[in-house]
Protein backbone atom coordinates (compact mmCIF):
# COMPACT_ATOMS: atom_id res chain seq x y z
CA UNK A 1 0.00 0.00 0.00
CA UNK A 2 2.07 2.54 -1.47
CA UNK A 3 1.70 6.21 0.76
CA UNK A 4 -0.50 4.55 3.30
CA UNK A 5 -0.04 4.06 7.32
CA UNK A 6 1.26 1.05 9.00
CA UNK A 7 1.36 0.35 12.50
CA UNK A 8 5.05 -1.33 13.64
CA UNK A 9 5.41 -3.16 16.72
CA UNK A 10 8.70 -5.10 17.88
CA UNK A 11 9.73 -6.45 21.44
CA UNK A 12 13.14 -7.08 23.11
CA UNK A 13 14.64 -9.91 23.46
CA UNK A 14 13.12 -11.84 25.94
CA UNK A 15 10.68 -9.30 26.32
CA UNK A 16 13.15 -7.70 28.94
CA UNK A 17 11.83 -4.38 30.33
CA UNK A 18 14.75 -2.07 29.22
CA UNK A 19 12.28 0.84 28.73
CA UNK A 20 11.28 0.76 32.50
CA UNK A 21 14.88 2.62 32.77
CA UNK A 22 13.61 6.26 31.52
CA UNK A 23 17.09 7.03 29.74
CA UNK A 24 16.08 3.70 27.69
CA UNK A 25 13.16 5.21 26.24
CA UNK A 26 15.01 8.89 26.25
CA UNK A 27 17.41 7.29 23.80
CA UNK A 28 15.19 5.03 22.40
CA UNK A 29 12.59 8.04 21.26
CA UNK A 30 15.69 10.15 20.23
CA UNK A 31 16.59 7.00 17.94
CA UNK A 32 13.04 7.06 16.26
CA UNK A 33 13.54 10.86 15.40
CA UNK A 34 16.94 10.26 13.74
CA UNK A 35 15.16 7.71 11.59
CA UNK A 36 12.42 9.46 10.90
CA UNK A 37 14.89 12.32 9.56
CA UNK A 38 17.28 9.69 7.78
CA UNK A 39 14.56 7.83 6.38
CA UNK A 40 11.87 10.32 5.34
CA UNK A 41 9.16 8.84 7.16
CA UNK A 42 6.48 10.68 9.18
CA UNK A 43 5.51 9.58 12.21
CA UNK A 44 1.84 9.69 12.87
CA UNK A 45 1.93 8.08 16.64
CA UNK A 46 3.97 6.40 19.09
CA UNK A 47 4.32 4.82 21.82
CA UNK A 48 7.29 3.06 23.94
CA UNK A 49 6.46 0.50 26.36
CA UNK A 50 8.77 -1.30 29.61
CA UNK A 51 9.32 -4.14 26.60
CA UNK A 52 8.12 -2.86 23.23
CA UNK A 53 7.30 -0.17 21.18
CA UNK A 54 4.21 0.78 18.48
CA UNK A 55 4.92 2.86 16.07
CA UNK A 56 2.10 4.49 13.65
CA UNK A 57 4.25 5.56 10.59
CA UNK A 58 3.88 7.17 6.98
CA UNK A 59 6.95 5.77 4.73
CA UNK A 60 8.31 7.95 2.11
CA UNK A 61 10.07 7.19 -0.90
CA UNK A 62 11.97 3.53 -1.06
CA UNK A 63 11.30 3.11 2.30
CA UNK A 64 8.52 0.67 3.95
CA UNK A 65 7.11 -0.31 6.85
CA UNK A 66 9.88 -3.31 7.33
CA UNK A 67 12.96 -0.74 6.33
CA UNK A 68 11.98 1.33 8.92
CA UNK A 69 11.95 -1.49 11.66
CA UNK A 70 15.37 -2.78 9.87
CA UNK A 71 16.46 0.60 10.36
CA UNK A 72 14.93 1.21 14.05
CA UNK A 73 16.62 -2.15 14.77
CA UNK A 74 19.94 -1.25 13.31
CA UNK A 75 20.42 1.97 14.67
CA UNK A 76 19.12 1.14 18.25
CA UNK A 77 21.19 -1.54 18.25
CA UNK A 78 24.73 1.01 17.57
CA UNK A 79 23.46 3.32 20.26
CA UNK A 80 22.93 0.83 22.59
CA UNK A 81 25.82 -0.82 22.37
CA UNK A 82 27.65 2.59 22.68
CA UNK A 83 26.85 2.95 25.98
CA UNK A 84 27.22 -0.38 27.08
CA UNK A 85 23.97 -2.01 26.83
CA UNK A 86 23.70 -5.12 24.96
CA UNK A 87 22.75 -3.85 21.72
CA UNK A 88 23.25 -6.92 19.98
CA UNK A 89 20.10 -8.63 22.07
CA UNK A 90 18.14 -5.50 22.00
CA UNK A 91 15.19 -6.69 19.72
CA UNK A 92 13.34 -10.01 19.07
CA UNK A 93 14.36 -11.31 15.55
CA UNK A 94 10.79 -10.09 14.12
CA UNK A 95 8.23 -7.25 14.42
CA UNK A 96 4.93 -7.19 13.58
CA UNK A 97 3.42 -4.65 10.78
CA UNK A 98 -0.26 -3.83 10.21
CA UNK A 99 -1.56 -2.18 7.50
CA UNK A 100 -4.10 0.77 8.50
CA UNK A 101 -6.70 0.97 5.52
CA UNK A 102 -8.85 4.25 6.22
CA UNK A 103 -9.14 7.37 8.07
CA UNK A 104 -11.18 5.37 10.67
CA UNK A 105 -8.60 2.09 10.96
CA UNK A 106 -5.89 5.18 11.38
CA UNK A 107 -7.85 6.38 14.38
CA UNK A 108 -8.83 3.38 16.22
CA UNK A 109 -4.91 2.72 16.03
CA UNK A 110 -3.94 6.02 17.70
CA UNK A 111 -6.29 5.57 20.20
CA UNK A 112 -5.06 1.47 21.43
CA UNK A 113 -1.62 3.13 20.54
CA UNK A 114 -1.93 5.71 23.33
CA UNK A 115 -4.38 3.53 25.62
CA UNK A 116 -1.56 0.65 25.64
CA UNK A 117 0.61 1.81 28.25
CA UNK A 118 -2.41 2.21 30.88
CA UNK A 119 -3.36 -1.77 29.58
CA UNK A 120 -0.07 -2.53 30.46
CA UNK A 121 -0.48 -1.00 33.75
CA UNK A 122 2.34 1.40 33.48
CA UNK A 123 0.73 4.24 34.04
CA UNK A 124 -3.17 5.09 35.26
CA UNK A 125 -4.26 7.05 32.28
CA UNK A 126 -2.82 8.10 29.03
CA UNK A 127 -1.85 11.53 29.91
CA UNK A 128 0.85 10.11 32.21
CA UNK A 129 3.15 8.33 29.66
CA UNK A 130 6.00 10.21 29.06
CA UNK A 131 7.09 8.18 25.52
CA UNK A 132 4.43 8.77 23.48
CA UNK A 133 2.24 10.97 21.24
CA UNK A 134 -0.40 11.27 23.31
CA UNK A 135 0.49 14.86 24.62
CA UNK A 136 1.25 16.16 21.44
CA UNK A 137 -2.35 14.91 20.31
CA UNK A 138 -4.02 16.64 23.75
CA UNK A 139 -2.80 19.84 22.84
CA UNK A 140 -3.99 19.78 19.64
CA UNK A 141 -7.46 18.85 21.05
CA UNK A 142 -8.06 15.33 19.62
CA UNK A 143 -8.46 14.20 23.04
CA UNK A 144 -9.89 15.78 26.41
CA UNK A 145 -7.76 15.06 29.15
CA UNK A 146 -10.30 12.72 30.63
CA UNK A 147 -9.97 10.38 27.42
CA UNK A 148 -8.07 6.83 28.79
CA UNK A 149 -9.36 7.04 32.36
CA UNK A 150 -11.40 3.84 31.51
CA UNK A 151 -11.11 1.43 28.85
CA UNK A 152 -13.17 3.01 25.75
CA UNK A 153 -15.73 0.12 24.80
CA UNK A 154 -14.78 0.23 21.27
CA UNK A 155 -11.22 -0.67 22.18
CA UNK A 156 -12.13 -3.51 23.70
CA UNK A 157 -11.60 -6.31 21.15
CA UNK A 158 -8.35 -4.71 19.25
CA UNK A 159 -4.74 -6.33 20.22
CA UNK A 160 -2.27 -5.59 17.73
CA UNK A 161 0.38 -6.67 19.84
CA UNK A 162 -0.69 -10.40 18.72
CA UNK A 163 -1.39 -9.65 15.17
CA UNK A 164 -5.09 -9.89 15.26
CA UNK A 165 -8.43 -8.83 16.96
CA UNK A 166 -8.69 -11.01 20.63
CA UNK A 167 -10.85 -14.23 19.94
CA UNK A 168 -10.66 -17.02 22.40
CA UNK A 169 -8.23 -19.48 20.44
CA UNK A 170 -5.52 -16.81 20.33
CA UNK A 171 -5.21 -17.33 24.00
CA UNK A 172 -4.67 -20.18 23.93
CA UNK A 173 -1.31 -20.13 21.77
CA UNK A 174 1.98 -19.58 23.74
CA UNK A 175 2.91 -16.05 23.68
CA UNK A 176 5.77 -16.67 21.73
CA UNK A 177 3.90 -17.80 19.21
CA UNK A 178 1.06 -15.26 19.64
CA UNK A 179 3.91 -12.68 18.56
CA UNK A 180 4.20 -14.54 15.29
CA UNK A 181 0.91 -14.17 13.98
CA UNK A 182 0.50 -12.18 11.11
CA UNK A 183 -2.99 -12.44 9.88
CA UNK A 184 -6.36 -10.90 10.77
CA UNK A 185 -8.86 -12.80 13.23
CA UNK A 186 -11.06 -13.13 10.34
CA UNK A 187 -8.62 -15.64 9.34
CA UNK A 188 -8.08 -17.19 12.54
CA UNK A 189 -11.65 -17.37 13.43
CA UNK A 190 -13.37 -20.77 12.72
CA UNK A 191 -16.28 -20.58 10.48
CA UNK A 192 -19.23 -22.66 11.91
Amino acid sequence: MKGGAYLITAYTWNYKRVFLNKNCATLFANIIRLCKADMSFKVAGFSILDNHFHLLAYPKDNYGPQKIWEGLKKMSERHFAAIGAPGHALWEDACHVESIRDQKDLELSLDYVHYDPVSHKLVRRPGDHSFSSFGSYLKRGHYDSCWGIKRPGYLGGVDYEYGAKQNPFIKLLPSFTRMYIKMRSELLTPAY
